[in-house]
């Protein structure tokens, strides 16, 4: 009975493992918004980003100028236009940019997740207003109607505010978990270890709880790039792939937190299970003879 109950436990806190490291992690780096700044700003200086957010940044920046112009603008406006936006990039001051940006998105979308939002463009948005102007600076002598998007906001919607919504529920029962799993998660271990019968039965215990915590750890590992997908399409933005970058280097992040306790979870593991086959000595074998006899 007692092997039963250790079991049960035990097999119950290897399923609440990668539960806890997703919830920890979500905890730290996206809910916490210097940390969430600090992993996606290297992405400035990333080609694809800023090849990615440059056309972003053209296409919506045209179809402005479309819409505000009265009498349409040449043809060739929007090859221009995207053009000049991929060269403001590629400034020296876009890095400072994008993480004052990227200090806005976090807010929006801790304001979604806590239900005090009053964004009435129904989106999460990079505001690209500030270098809107810069573009068409770069434009001057194309004839092109820029001064009609004189003081008119720019915004790259990164996420929809419905979707978020959508995933309100499974936020709070992760930051839930983040608090109170570590916990629960502890007690199971450390009740499964005092009911195992024998030291033997205690070492394999231990084996068995890092094993579980190290199977979190890969699991935690192997997960950014399918989570990164279905964030990008499930963001309800017509951009997926501007989404899906911005959503991998914060998802690979994941996979780094999820190594040391795959590590630690394997070297702790092997070594509880290699203790549980030492050989005991006489000593302790007549104790137990005699325990098992009372």
């Amino acid at each position: 009975m007692r092997i039963l109950v250790a079991t049960v436990g035990l097999v119950l806190a290897a399923l609440l493992a990668p539960v806890v490291i997703v919830s920890m992690w979500a905890a730290h780096k996206v809910d916490d918004a210097d940390a969430y700044v600090a992993t996606v700003a290297p992405l400035a200086s990333d080609p694809a980003l800023r090849q990615q957010f440059g056309e972003a940044l053209g296409t919506a920046a045209a179809e402005k100028l479309a819409q505000r112009s009265p009498i349409g603008v040449p043809a060739a406006a929007g090859g221009w236009i995207r053009t000049a936006a991929v060269g403001v990039v590629n400034q020296p001051g876009f890095p400072r940019f994008w993480r004052r940006a990227n200090r806005e998105v976090h807010r929006q979308f801790m304001a979604q997740m806590q239900n005090r939002s009053s964004n009435p463009t129904g989106y999460v948005y990079v505001d690209a207003t500030p270098l809107l102007n810069q573009i068409f600076a770069q434009l001057a002598d194309k004839g092109l109607p820029t001064q009609l998007l004189a003081g008119v906001p720019l915004q790259i919607p990164v996420a929809g505010m419905s979707r978020l919504e959508q995933q309100r529920t499974h936020y709070d029962w992760l930051m839930r978990t983040a608090r109170y799993g570590p916990w629960f998660w502890l007690v199971l271990v450390v009740l499964s270890v005092l009911i195992a019968p024998g030291w033997r039965g205690r070492m394999r215990a231990i084996a068995f709880a890092a094993f579980g915590v190290a199977l979190g750890g890969l699991l935690a590992m192997v997960s950014p790039h399918p989570l990164a997908s279905y964030a990008a399409s499930h963001a309800g933005v017509g951009d997926t792939a501007l989404v899906h970058l911005l959503a991998k280097v914060v998802l690979d992040s994941l996979g780094r937190y999820g190594r040391p306790y795959l590590l630690v979870g394997v070297l702790v593991g092997l070594v509880a299970l290699l203790l549980s086959l030492v050989p005991m000595s006489g000593r302790r074998r007549q104790d137990r003879d005699w325990q098992y006899a009372a």
